[in-house]
């Protein structure tokens, strides 16, 4: 019968360091994920003075999901959001901001970084087997993960609700998961609980000062609070840490945008386009922007591409239909917002926006009908109120105007 010894987090926490998990008599064989590693560039060993087994960092590392960054005379390893820094020759590893004893040097063999096959369970989380029988050990991916991996899909899709436990069910598993807990803290923001999203944002943030995802979603979390000053702030702070990063430039030209600072919105989105460049939303939102500049022609050409990238993006029909009522074609305004109804038939902005076309055709009935179900829909629109008084005024009914000339101007229309 088949002896296996597995390494529970127990048993490692109760030793200061690292046990020879492995401390076989001969090199061991490794199987990852149930599939035997036969093509090791480089072989695990014992270590003669330790009698630690050493693993070949990257090879393994990278098969379990984590990226690996040589930085000489370091190895830098991130998943989910954890770094790890392991220095050559070093048996300190950095963990976010912190220190740990990882209880054997890291070595090179080989032109290789050779780590303790501990560290692969107690750092990165993974579920380490010894076979003393075969002299076979056997690492698979964290039962973390599977949660973790769950939650993301449902995220992805907006089922902040189904999320929201499974993200729990990763952290219970692997608390120093930084990622379920910025994760987890999104959807407590699209969930418009920014108290619970802020506990966990902030806590990615302690496990990882370095992590540019956490200040992203924290960033997200002011902005919905419209506090854009430490918006701002903390997507500077993601851009600082990953000037990669194109959703961290989206947003901040939002909050740009909703400053109605539009040249510098203009300026990120324009950046986040460079980094992703099929991104058929920056280009609509590009098309507003310059519309809020008047600058008509290039809101069309902008707006243009956002339809050609996806001709079922509702939004970018709303928005060129507005640039076509700004610039008084109301026959193509017509036609954008009728498409834009098809795409979304309860956006009242599509009716807004055809009542407006209609209006400008003389077509008063027409107008009515598009401008009473944009307000039924949204009733604080108040464009559709200031147009609705102009067709009462139209049809002579200027106490009906009156009344929505100031329900416009209750509403802040002109500010």
């Amino acid at each position: 019968m088949k002896k296996l010894v597995l390494l529970t987090q127990a048993i490692l926490l109760a030793t200061a360091l690292y046990p020879g998990i492995v401390s076989a008599s001969v090199n061991p064989d490794i199987v990852l994920n149930g599939s035997e590693l036969t093509t090791l560039e480089a072989k695990p060993f014992v270590d003669a003075k330790t009698g630690v087994t050493m693993v070949p960092l990257r090879t393994i590392s990278e098969a379990l999901g984590t990226k690996v960054i040589w930085e000489k005379p370091c190895v830098i390893l991130t998943k989910a959001g954890m770094k790890l820094t392991v220095r050559v020759d070093s048996s300190t590893v950095m963990i976010g901001k912190g220190e740990k004893q990882i209880g054997a040097p890291a070595v090179i063999l080989e032109d290789r970084v050779f780590v303790p096959l501990g560290f692969m369970f107690e750092e990165l989380k993974a579920q380490v087997e010894y076979d003393q029988q075969t002299n076979t050990v056997r690492v698979k991916n964290g039962p973390w993960e599977e949660p973790y991996n769950r939650a993301v899909e449902l995220m992805q899709t907006g089922e902040f609700e189904k999320a929201i436990p499974l993200f729990t069910k990763a952290i219970e598993l692997n608390p120093d998961c930084v990622d379920a807990f910025s994760k987890r803290g999104a959807c407590h923001e699209g969930l418009k609980d920014y108290p619970a999203a802020l506990v966990d944002i902030n806590q990615a943030i302690r496990l990882n000062p370095e992590y540019p995802n956490a200040y992203n979603n924290r960033g997200l979390v002011f902005w919905d609070q419209k506090d854009y000053d430490k918006a701002l702030d903390d997507l500077n702070m993601a851009i600082q840490l990953n000037p990669d990063f194109d959703i961290a430039y989206h947003n901040r030209g939002m909050v740009y945008a909703d400053k109605k600072v539009y040249e510098r919105a203009i300026a990120d989105i324009k950046q986040s386009l460079e980094l992703a460049p099929d991104s058929y939303e920056d280009y609509g939102l590009l098309g507003f922007y310059y519309s809020q500049l008047k600058n008509y022609d290039q809101a069309l050409k902008e707006l243009n591409k956002t339809i050609e990238l996806n001709p079922d993006y509702e939004n970018a029909y709303i928005n060129r239909s507005d640039v076509f009522i700004r610039i008084n074609d109301a026959e193509r305004a017509l036609k954008d917002a009728t498409m834009a109804i098809q795409l979304d038939p309860k956006d009242p902005l599509g009716y807004n926006n055809r009542g407006i076309a209609y209006y400008l055709r003389n077509e008063t009935d027409k107008a009515m009908d598009d401008l009473n179900n944009a307000i039924e829909l949204q009733p604080d629109l108040s464009e559709a109120y200031f147009y609705r008084a102009k067709v009462f005024t139209s049809k002579g009914d200027k106490a009906r105007a009156n009344k929505d000339l100031e329900k416009a101007k209750e509403l802040g229309y002109g500010n």
